[in-house]
């Protein structure tokens, strides 16, 4: 799968609509919550600059008539989002990085504490944090994620995945 995606460049021909629709959904949270908590704007200003921020991210992407990611059901389901929980409304603060990196949408590497079996060198978990905020006097990591539907089995998706374990580290 490496050689032929990156070494030969075959790809599919479009877009994943789950990954385009998620990265938009993405792009107008992390302008959003940088508006709100690092510009200083006010809750609708910076909720307004989200959901620009959204449909640009979207851009002219064509979305499978099958799928429910449409740019007018991601706007939706942001602006659902933020009538839910207003930025601001929860009391949480993002958390701010060494350097002066705030703690909203950044990269992260750090090791695990356990060596390599043959190299010696430290493994790193690494991973990209959508927030990482402070709240009620505890830290706490902010996954958003979208999906087609909730349902009975929705939660078993990510049964077993090293990615909700890891944060729990």
């Amino acid at each position: 799968k490496f050689e032929l995606e990156y070494m030969r460049e075959w790809k599919p021909q479009s877009s994943n609509v789950h990954l385009h629709a998620g990265g938009a959904y993405a792009r107008g949270l992390e302008v959003a919550r940088r508006a709100f908590y690092i510009e200083g704007q006010d809750r609708i200003s910076a909720e307004n600059a989200g959901m620009v921020a959204l449909a640009q991210a979207y851009g002219d992407f064509q979305c499978p008539p099958t799928s429910a990611k449409t740019l007018d059901r991601m706007l939706g389901a942001l602006e659902f989002y933020f009538d839910k929980y207003p930025l601001g409304a929860d009391g949480t603060q993002p958390i701010t990085l060494p350097g002066g990196v705030s703690g909203i949408e950044f990269k992260f590497a750090t090791p695990l504490g356990i060596n390599h079996p043959e190299t010696g060198d430290p493994i790193l978990y690494v991973g990209r944090s959508d927030m990482v905020a402070k709240w009620n006097g505890g830290t706490y990591i902010y996954d958003d994620k979208t999906t087609s539907q909730l349902g009975a089995s929705w939660s078993a998706q990510w049964d077993l995945r090293s990615q909700f374990t890891g944060y729990c580290w």
